[in-house]
């Protein structure tokens, strides 16, 4: 195995000193190259103690902000990355609670190696009316073996990595046997039956005043009794109306809204209240539920939100409405077929997006599996080259993730030619306000005497859909002229894309005057898909 560093904890806290598990090399020292926002900051020599780590003590390191480490191997590039402090949250997913697994530290290792912070457990619970199983091994609904080490063993590891631990537990899903039992804390359409979710669950009353309500957040409760840190409140996306057992109808977002806020203030952790995380499925209601007290705005996507454009939409949006960090779950059935280059490019292209919006990606968990349905248990395995490059990704994400969600980063407009008011310009027509086919997506982000450029290639592409598989063309050097009205000081480029992995490279640039307005004029490298700029003046 050829020599690889890995960060002991997916991110680490103000003041915690980074440290770092050397792997596949009998060197004693190693010479490293730390760099922050595209600029070299530290390059020294630390020494590999008897545990097989390196610290890195002794360094004056920002909090909010993410680094990239880099070592020269014999002219291989190894590297990895980690952030402290930041407000990003990666979530990813375990569905494997066997007792055969108990001692499988495998899932938690590449979950870390993702920088990954949040783990959902998902389909870990005895049934979706009782979550904790009657015995140590058990099955749950679907016939899945389940064990309650296991579960104890993966969360203390997920600890141990700094990740929060945080349980499945749908909402309103009930056996039928339950609901016969409770006919009173069932939910009924306009004709007075009982709604279902297809012939799997029953679907209960979350409003107030209804037993139900007191029973999940008891259930709930007790799942953070095991150790778990947070809950999954997951949703199937309807009924959007639906009315109780006396035929009143019901506000669902509300009753939503209500139950995430009675669970922040009512469930309790050993450190404290309970991450929370609700599912709004297509986006809904994610309205009512962006002031609700909890973790993360997360949304799980289906049509019609089909497009490129659509995912920066719903980002858009989501960022506008609260200042919590977002997550989209968006599924890749391209993964059912088996990986092909056009589906690794199109998971490549929809987290570069994802990313670029200011939003993260649940897509990655167990076994180097990525989901292709909401049923997460039937994930697709990645190859160990192709994870690699995933790494590759989620160490740029890492990287900069002071950046990805900076509040005071202003969105500026782009245009393909020069006109008053306009930003940015390219040489050719090829950059795009939006994320669509045949062009190069390019975003300019400002802040004081800072601006943040990132461009996605999506010139290989004639689909504008996430879910279908895509074409990659590698982009020509463009020259592109950006509205600066300073000049600047330096001009870097980033790539996640680079042979050996993350490429840092200082560009040249000049300064041109059109009237009053001061541009400054780049070319950008040849660029596969993803590219950063960083200017400062």
């Amino acid at each position: 195995m050829s020599m690889r560093i890995i960060p002991t904890r997916a991110r680490f806290a103000e003041g915690q000193e980074p440290s770092f598990i050397v792997k596949g090399t009998e060197k004693q020292r190693l010479q490293l190259s730390l760099f922050r926002e595209n600029r070299l900051v530290w390059h020294g020599i630390k020494q590999i103690n008897e545990k097989g780590m390196i610290c890195l003590n002794g360094l004056s390191l920002k909090s909010h902000s993410g680094y990239l480490l880099q070592v020269d191997d014999s002219g291989a590039q190894i590297e990895t990355a980690f952030d402290i402090s930041t407000d990003q949250v990666r979530y990813g997913f375990l569905t494997d609670f066997s007792r055969a697994n108990a001692d499988d530290t495998a899932p938690l290792e590449w979950l870390n190696r993702l920088h990954i912070t949040d783990v959902q457990f998902y389909d870990w619970a005895y049934r979706h009316d009782q979550l904790t199983g009657p015995t140590n091994d058990y099955t749950d609904m679907m016939g899945k073996s389940i064990s309650r080490v296991t579960l104890h063993t993966l969360i203390g590891m997920c600890h141990e990595y700094g990740i929060n631990a945080v349980a499945y537990g749908a909402i309103y899903g009930a056996s039928h046997q339950y609901a016969k039992e409770h006919p009173d804390e069932c939910l009924y359409d306009s004709k007075g039956k009982p709604v279902f979710f297809f012939d799997l669950l029953s679907i209960m009353n979350v409003e107030r005043g209804c037993a139900w309500h007191d029973h999940i957040l008891s259930e709930y409760q007790k799942a953070l009794d095991l150790g778990f840190d947070g809950i999954h409140m997951d949703t199937y996306g309807f009924p959007e109306k639906a009315n109780d057992v006396h035929g009143c109808k019901l506000d669902l977002a509300r009753d939503f809204r209500e139950l995430v806020n009675d669970a922040k203030s009512s469930l309790h952790t050993s450190t404290g209240a309970p991450k929370l995380i609700f599912n709004n499925v297509k986006n809904w209601p994610v309205d009512y539920l962006a002031s609700a007290h909890q973790d993360a705005l997360y949304i799980e996507v289906w049509d019609p939100y089909s497009t490129y454009t659509d995912i920066l939409r719903l980002i858009e949006h989501a960022r506008s409405i609260s200042d919590l960090p977002v997550i989209l779950a968006a599924y890749l059935p391209q993964f059912i077929q088996g990986g092909s280059q056009k589906a690794y490019n199109a998971l490549k292209i929809l987290t570069a997006i994802i990313t670029v919006a200011g939003a993260t990606h649940l897509i990655n968990g167990q076994n180097r599996g990525l989901l292709t349905q909401a049923y997460y248990s039937k994930y697709f395995t990645a190859d160990a080259k192709r994870a690699e490059r995933i790494v590759t990704y989620y160490d740029y994400i890492a990287y900069l993730s002071g950046l990805w969600d900076d509040r005071e980063l202003h969105t500026a407009s782009v245009a393909s030619e020069r006109a008053g008011g306009r930003n940015i310009i390219a040489d050719e027509d090829i950059l795009s306000d939006l994320p669509k086919p045949g062009w190069i997506w390019a975003r300019v982000q400002e802040k004081k005497d800072f601006l943040f450029i990132n461009f996605v290639n999506l010139m290989g592409s004639r689909d504008p859909k996430w879910t279908h598989d895509q074409n990659v063309r590698q982009t020509k050097p463009f020259t592109f002229q950006v509205r600066t009205d300073k000049p600047a000081s330096s001009v870097t480029y980033s790539t996640p894309d680079g042979e050996q992995g993350i490429d840092i490279r200082n560009l040249e640039f000049a300064t041109q005057k059109y009237g009053d307005a001061l541009y400054t004029c780049i070319q950008i490298p040849s660029m596969y898909i993803w590219g950063t700029v960083i200017i400062r003046l």
